[in-house]
């Protein structure tokens, strides 16, 4: 019980920071992690700045509320079909931030190899048809697509990002959000990318 009380704080602060950042509306975007048995996810509709740990709401992986006080957020089925693909993810973050957003409804990829930072950590970013929000058919188009890729842009929606924790999700998505912004700003301009050496030392990697 200690350590889910210490997740469900954790997720209140990263939900908060993400809002701070900048990364996500006031009532947009949700975070997970994986616990035994199930994951623990913020709730829907609730002002992301005033989140309290004891809104946090634990799930099992079949759409199950173990305990809360809130409806979970719209998208935990996305969450949960997830960590049943990788059972390496241990952290799900999905925001509307800004310039991913933008890139997932213009027809222009974001260039992860404009540095070394983004080819590292991110790797190729992948991209799911858009399909309305909370539904079946977007949780199992994003479970097709997760195993080979850490980013995913819904299109029309947003960006989910994955990592062994809440700190690599979080690392991933402002990492993917800052190339995005320079993706877009380099538009129009020579580019120089990072070298084909480490383009494909960096991209080969999960």
């Amino acid at each position: 019980m200690e350590q889910k009380n210490i997740l469900k704080h954790s997720l209140t602060e990263y939900m908060k920071r993400l809002w701070e950042c900048g990364l996500t509306t006031v009532l947009g975007g949700n975070i997970s992690c994986r616990v035994d048995g199930g994951m623990l996810i913020t709730p829907s509709s609730i002002n992301k700045n005033e989140l309290k740990d004891s809104d946090i709401i634990e799930m099992d992986f079949d759409s199950n509320i173990i305990d809360g006080l809130h409806e979970p957020s719209m998208e935990h089925r996305i969450h949960s079909s997830i960590y049943k693909s990788r059972l390496d993810i241990g952290a799900i973050i999905h925001s509307h931030s800004f310039y991913s957003t933008l890139f997932s409804i213009i027809d222009k990829e974001i260039n992860v190899i404009i540095t070394a930072e983004s080819a590292k950590n991110i790797g190729v970013v992948g991209v799911v048809d858009y399909a309305t929000m909370g539904t079946q058919r977007l949780s199992d188009s994003i479970s097709q697509k997760i195993n080979n890729h850490n980013v995913i842009l819904m299109k029309n929606h947003g960006v989910v990002t994955v990592g062994k924790n809440l700190l690599e999700a979080f690392y991933r998505l402002e990492i993917v959000e800052q190339t995005a912004k320079l993706t877009y700003h380099s538009f129009g301009f020579s580019i120089c990318n990072i070298s084909n050496e480490d383009i494909e030392m960096y991209l080969n990697k999960k």
